[in-house]
């Protein structure tokens, strides 16, 4: 696919974004306002997009995916945290609190409120079913380790909480690969229902992001060279190791697309909310966010090349 055609393609994407930005700029909502606002599309828009993603899907058709793509984002997952520990360190040598930050912002993408949208838009309603199956490993495992990850640095902090665990997402996942495995329907009416709801996913989970950003001071955006080598590593680096590998074992089709799309997400949005809850420097894991978010405006289109 044509890079300018990707990169139109996303741009009604990240123009969201700036929507959300405008907004936040005007009526300066209070932090409560956007959490509410995060949980109503963490716990309605995206369940709601799940259900209506499987509810044509052919699960004879992608039976023998499932399995595939939920090892690969595993082993996905396990390469990061493998690579984010010594890289962390090139970022922070001295500073272990500092250090501890860069690495869980490095292990925890934007797979969900940045990376559904993105597949959806690229690669359709299949696409996003993919990356919602892509991200059942994902939840778990990033919200298992990156607590453990802070914790290395913050003895007071709580390594693991199960709670993080116990999501309705994760929970609408498994239900809609139930009924997607038994053949099960939704009515017209339900369809039709949870069919709006999950449009409203992409557009108001870009406005977050968007409304995020509106809190970063530009001159803390854009001093210093570590939220730029930090946003080289996630952008660039992990994306390209998932494609050769992928690559070289064989797989190609959404298989190989949807990993490396979701591999090539900024820093996600709760590594910064998970720092908060550590006790550790939430500033500069914003500000790792910020950063890598920015630069994801030339990286996603980028990458997408790679698999598109």
């Amino acid at each position: 696919m044509d890079f300018f055609l990707i990169l139109e393609k996303i741009g009604s994407v990240f123009l969201l974004r700036l929507v959300g930005y405008v907004f936040a700029r005007l009526a300066k909502p209070s932090e409560q306002s956007r959490g509410l606002l995060a949980a109503l599309v963490l716990n309605i828009s995206v369940p709601a997009s799940m259900l209506a993603s499987v509810n044509e899907v052919d699960f004879d058709a992608l039976k023998g995916d499932i399995a595939a793509l939920m090892l690969i984002s595993a082993a996905i997952a396990r390469v990061t945290l493998a690579l984010c520990l010594p890289l962390s360190r090139l970022l922070e040598p001295r500073d272990r609190a500092r250090r501890a930050v860069a690495q869980a912002a490095l292990f925890f993408p934007n797979f969900g409120f940045l990376g559904w949208p993105v597949c959806r838009m690229l690669l359709g309603d299949t696409g996003l079913l993919y990356a919602m199956l892509s991200s059942i490993p994902l939840n778990v495992l990033m919200y298992a380790i990156t607590p453990v990850l802070l914790g290395r640095a913050n003895r007071d902090a709580r390594v693991f909480d199960k709670k993080m665990l116990i999501n309705l997402p994760v929970y609408s996942a498994l239900a809609a690969i139930t009924l997607m495995a038994c053949g099960v329907k939704l009515p017209p009416a339900a369809a039709s229902l949870v069919g709006m709801l999950g449009d409203t996913q992409t557009p108001l989970a870009m406005m977050i992001v968007g409304m995020m950003l509106a809190d970063a001071r530009p001159a803390d955006v854009v001093s210093g060279w570590k939220p730029y080598a930090f946003s080289a590593i996630r952008l660039g680096l992990f994306p390209l190791i998932a494609f050769a590998g992928l690559k070289w074992l064989g797989f190609s089709g959404l298989l190989l697309s949807v990993p490396v799309l979701l591999t090539a997400m900024p820093a996600g949005t709760m590594s910064a909310v998970l720092t908060q809850r550590a006790g550790l420097d939430a500033v500069y894991a914003s500000r790792l966010v910020v950063v890598s978010t920015l630069v994801s405006l030339a990286a996603i289109p980028l990458n997408a090349l790679l698999v598109l």
